[in-house]
């Protein structure tokens, strides 16, 4: 009996030992990451922006670009649209603004609407965005856009289709689903779609059939101050890392490619 006693105070004294070890543990991990965000919080003061050098891109200067903006989604989650407008990069205003309006064929950014009316109450130029899905009808997704932005204003930018993956579809299947929605796109807003994607997809697969329709290519780890694709091109998202005051987390980096006067000229009419 004694000898049973005693082999169940070591065992509970071997749970106490493990429990406050994963305790400390914890504890030291709590430490570290409140530690990395008060860091964080102390580089944001210190300049409008700034980019996270996971890319190794942050050094290069775009100054040059006369137009830069960023482009949001719900992940931006609460802006500060009055902080935003006051800022600069490089030296430059946030001119622009893409904001994502939905995805597929019916789920919506629960962000949109407020990002929508509050940008232009910044006196940011913006523009809306769709999450394209591959795999599903062009129709029904173009249509899914209407139904949250019924009206385009004068002073807006062109809506853009966001293809980034064939998403289990064929490149056949995205191919046709992708001309259904951007021919429904403009047939209601009278403009040309703007299309967004990676410049190895578009290399790969929409540069045969897409090439009248200004492409906004998102190219990260480029040695040149310009995206490496072989045509002409509009916006270029040069960066995913981006801090910026007046957004809680990461943005993307977009220049355009002209001046202030070219810029003005694609916006609707």
């Amino acid at each position: 009996m004694r000898q049973k006693k005693k082999t169940k105070a070591n065992s509970k004294k071997r749970k106490w030992v493990w429990a406050l070890s994963f305790l400390f543990v914890m504890l030291f991990i709590l430490i570290i990451s409140l530690l990395a965000y008060r860091e964080t919080e102390e580089v944001l003061p210190t300049a409008d922006f700034y980019v996270v050098d996971t890319l190794k891109n942050s050094t290069k200067d775009y100054k040059d670009y006369a137009v830069h903006g960023i482009d949001i989604s719900f992940y931006q989650k609460n802006i500060d649209w009055v902080k935003l407008s006051q800022l600069r990069i490089y030296n430059r205003p946030i001119t622009f603004c893409y904001i994502k309006a939905c995805q597929g064929t019916n789920s919506v950014d629960s962000y949109f609407s407020k990002n929508w009316t509050q940008a232009k109450q910044a006196k940011i130029i913006r523009g809306a965005y769709l999450y394209f899905v591959a795999s599903k009808d062009g129709v029904l997704q173009a249509q899914n856009f209407i139904n949250v932005l019924k009206k385009i204003e004068p002073g807006d930018l062109p809506p853009v289709v966001d293809v980034e993956h064939l998403q289990n579809s064929s490149p056949d299947e995205m191919t046709r689903n992708l001309k259904k929605c951007l021919m429904t796109l403009e047939n209601y807003y009278k403009v040309k779609p703007i299309i967004y994607t990676y410049a190895g997809f578009y290399e790969r697969y929409l540069n045969t059939d897409f090439n009248n329709y200004p492409l906004w290519v998102a190219h990260y780890l480029v040695n040149e101050k310009k995206p490496d694709v072989k045509r002409k091109w509009q916006f270029w998202q040069y960066n995913n890392k981006g801090r910026i005051k007046g957004l809680p987390v990461e943005v993307d980096l977009n220049v355009f490619n002209g001046d202030e006067r070219a810029f003005k000229s694609i916006l609707v009419k």
